[in-house]
C-alpha cells in the first residue's frame, strides 16, 4: 500500500515513484467507493445476508478507511524535497506496516483475524528505539524536541506516522470487533418440530 512506500520516501528523497503512487491512490479510491456502495447497501440486505458487520459498524469502517486515506494523502504531501530533510529512521516501520495492511485485508476478507495495538507498539518500540519519541511530543503537530535540536520536518514525518498508524489501530478494532462477533443480525433458525 502507498503508507509503506510513503515511509520509505521519508528516508530518501529519491526511494518514492510518484507515478506510482498516483496510481495508488486511484485504485484507493476505487475501493474506497466500492466500500461506500457496499456500506450503503448493507442497509437493504436481509439479515441473513449480512456479512460479520453491523450496519454502525459500516459506517464506522468507512470513516475510518476514509481517514487512512486522508493521512496517506498528507504523508504524500509533505514528502522530503531535500535530504536534510529525511527521516531515515521511519524505514524501519515501512515492512511492518505493509505486513499489517496486508493481514488486515486478509482479516476483512474473513481470512483471519488482526489484533488491534501491533502495530502502535511496533511503531512506539521504532520510534523509542531510533529517538525519533523525543521529536513527538503527542500534540498531533509539528514541535521541536524536548532539547530544542529537532527539526520541525521530522516533527511533522513523525506525527503523521503516528496518526497514520492510529487511523488503521482504529480500523483493525473495527474489522476486528465483526470477526468477534460473528453475524450481527442473523435471523434465528426456526426450532424443529419433533416427529412423532
Amino acid at each position: 500500500m502507498a503508507a509503506g512506500q510513503l515511509l520509505t520516501g521519508y528516508a530518501d528523497v529519491r526511494a518514492t515513484d510518484l507515478a506510482a503512487l498516483d496510481t495508488l491512490r486511484a485504485r484507493s479510491r476505487q475501493v474506497r467507493e466500492h466500500l461506500n456502495a457496499a456500506a450503503k447497501q448493507s442497509h437493504a440486505e436481509p439479515a441473513e445476508h449480512r456479512g460479520p458487520w453491523s450496519t454502525a459498524q459500516m459506517d464506522q469502517i468507512t470513516t475510518e478507511v476514509s481517514r487512512v486515506a486522508g493521512c496517506a494523502t498528507l504523508l504524500r504531501e509533505h514528502l522530503p524535497r531535500t535530504a536534510q530533510d529525511t527521516v531515515p529512521e521511519l524505514t524501519e516501520l515501512a515492512d511492518p506496516l505493509h505486513e499489517h495492511l496486508a493481514a488486515l485485508a486478509r482479516a476483512a476478507a474473513g481470512a483471519e483475524t488482526v489484533a488491534p495495538g501491533a502495530l502502535r507498539s511496533v511503531f512506539d518500540s521504532c520510534t523509542a528505539r531510533s529517538g525519533l519519541s523525543t521529536e513527538y511530543l503527542g500534540t498531533g503537530a509539528p514541535a521541536t524536541a524536548t532539547d530544542g535540536s529537532g527539526s520541525t520536518s521530522t516533527s511533522r514525518a513523525v506525527a503523521l506516522s503516528s496518526a497514520t498508524v492510529d487511523a488503521l489501530e482504529a480500523l483493525t478494532a473495527s474489522v476486528a470487533s465483526g470477526h468477534r462477533h460473528g453475524r450481527h443480525a442473523a435471523a434465528p433458525k426456526p426450532a424443529r418440530r419433533p416427529r412423532g
